[in-house]
């Protein structure tokens, strides 16, 4: 549904003030009266926001999801973080005939939505409660904090991959889940910003352009968690040491390295460590190109130099990550 519009007329106030009526529908909806305060603020683009002060500007907005026939638990749990990541608050799931979900259900929105809580469970019906302030996690550290997590899983899943650690393999691959708890958290606070239930402010930042660019550069990051996943992945399969291949390391923390500047540039508003990450990110490629060299001719590698393939490129794409999380940077400051 479009916004409403009028056009009103600027009237002179006295001898130097100018003034602008404000809508009288409007006005009542809110319940605005005679001597109430107003904030107005001034956008990047010179147009101007009005806010009535001491006003709840929304109610919670509560959706109902109902398990359908279709649905297994997986789809059911997606259809409840798309209602998180629209900024729902309350989130009432009505389970039918599937109630046994239900432990399943709570586990999954613990372990992978920041702020989220079980309000009340009755039968088969749970509703999920999410906090509506951000004062603990604004954008800009829970993106750093997010961002540092993958840099180390990327680090810490080539070493596991090279020396055989299936114990810090697993770890890797369960850490992964902490990462998607900070990207659903910044793209729920991008969609309260951009629909307008929350000023940039209310979540560090200086305008609404300012969460889309976060909203990318988390999505950058996302994939870097699920890459470095791959990695350990890819140690639990070989489940024993390789030789020969030293360079993974030093393409892993280049990669690790890229992303760390990358975030910094991003939370700082830094163009010259942003040109520098994307810079470093460029020495990834001929790197990989040698380490792709010798597992082609290595005899001791026969029988897992698809499954390394594999792997290298999944090392090669942290750095192009870390490239594009830069390029949001220079785009918010361009």
């Amino acid at each position: 549904m479009p916004p409403e519009k009028e056009i009103r007329k600027v009237q002179m106030l006295g001898r130097s003030s100018l003034s602008v009526t404000l809508p009288k529908s409007w006005a009542r909806s809110i319940g605005l009266t005679k001597d109430d305060l107003v904030e107005i603020r001034i956008l990047p683009d010179q147009s101007l926001k009005l806010i009535p002060l001491g006003r709840a500007r929304e109610e919670f907005q509560e959706v109902v999801v109902r398990a359908r026939p279709s649905d297994d638990l997986r789809s059911l749990i997606m259809r409840v973080i798309s209602a998180y990541l629209a900024g729902r608050d309350l989130i009432t799931v009505e389970l039918g005939g599937k109630s046994a979900w239900a432990r399943e259900l709570k586990s999954a929105a613990r372990s992978k939505l920041v702020g989220v809580e079980v309000g009340a469970e009755k039968g088969g019906t749970l509703t999920f409660q999410c906090m509506r302030t951000y004062s603990d996690f604004p954008a800009p550290r829970a993106f750093s904090r997010m961002s540092s997590l993958a840099a180390d899983m990327v680090t810490d899943a080539t070493e596991a991959l090279l020396s055989g650690d299936a114990e810090l393999a697993e770890e890797i691959v369960a850490r992964d889940e902490e990462v998607d708890k900070f990207y659903f958290l910044i793209g729920r606070q991008a969609s309260a910003v951009v629909s307008g239930r929350l000023d940039p402010e209310d979540v560090g930042l200086r305008w609404a352009a300012d969460a889309l660019g976060y909203r990318l550069a988390a999505k950058a990051v996302e994939r870097v968690g699920d890459h470095a996943s791959n990695v350990a992945k890819s140690a639990l399969k070989f489940k024993e040491p390789l030789s020969g291949l030293e360079d993974m390391r030093r393409l892993a923390r280049m990669g690790a390295d890229v992303l760390r500047l990358a975030t910094d540039s991003l939370t700082s508003l830094d163009m010259i460590k942003a040109g520098e990450a994307l810079s470093m990110a460029r020495g990834a490629s001929p790197l990989a190109d040698r380490i792709l060299e010798v597992i082609i001719v290595s005899d001791a590698l026969r029988g897992k130099k698809v499954r390394l393939g594999l792997t290298l490129e999944s090392l090669r794409r942290v750095a192009e990550y870390g490239s594009d999380v830069a390029e949001v940077t220079m785009d918010l400051l361009g």
